[in-house]
């Protein structure tokens, strides 16, 4: 550990560990974290207190990104069944206990999410209790679900336009009795 701050008076201000910058060009706190295995944390925040912050910041920022380039990925494959994953995944509306603030919300449980997308579920050290979630990795899910949404719905069109060629077909080229009895059929035959 390079830097380890802890603060434990009951009054006044506590800073386990604080950092300010007045330069033009400065950083106050800045953490990085690049082991190959295992967990890694840049910066990591937690208050125990109800009134606290895990993490807290004020003022102008930029988000930038996350790293995602080809260049460090291997064994890149689709999300296979994109659609049985999100049927299995639940939206909810909930109240948080007292220690996280006590105020009603909606998102997911990180424990019925682990459940099918394990990947984007954190855990305590002991790889059991569940801790939260990242919600923007849940991104490439649903491009894949949307995707694969379109492909369904553009062959079922393609289908019907096939049907629809056909019975003008049909229709075309037979006579008026004819006609009214593979109308009546292909309805029939619909339902």
């Amino acid at each position: 550990r390079g830097v380890r701050g802890h603060a434990s008076t009951t009054t006044g201000a506590n800073f386990g560990v604080w950092g300010s910058s007045a330069s033009t060009s400065g950083t106050a706190v800045y953490g990085r974290a690049t082991a190959v295995s295992g967990v890694t944390t840049g910066v990591l925040g937690r208050s125990d207190s109800s009134s606290g912050f895990d993490f807290y910041a004020n003022g102008a920022g930029t988000n930038y990104g996350a790293a995602s380039s080809r260049r460090w990925k291997s064994d890149i494959r689709n999300i296979d069944d994109p659609l049985g994953k999100i049927a299995r995944l639940r939206g909810v509306y909930y109240t948080w206990d007292k220690e996280h603030g006590g105020h009603h919300d909606l998102g997911m449980i990180a424990e019925e999410v682990g459940e099918v997308l394990p990947e984007i579920v954190n855990y305590e050290e002991n790889g059991v209790d569940a801790i939260g979630l990242d919600y923007g990795m849940m991104t490439p899910l649903l491009v894949e679900g949307i995707n694969a949404l379109r492909a369904e719905k553009d062959t079922e069109i393609a289908e019907l336009r096939e049907r629809i060629t056909e019975l003008e077909r049909l229709i075309m080229s037979s006579d008026s009795k004819e006609q009214t009895g593979i109308a009546n059929r292909l309805i029939e035959e619909s339902k």
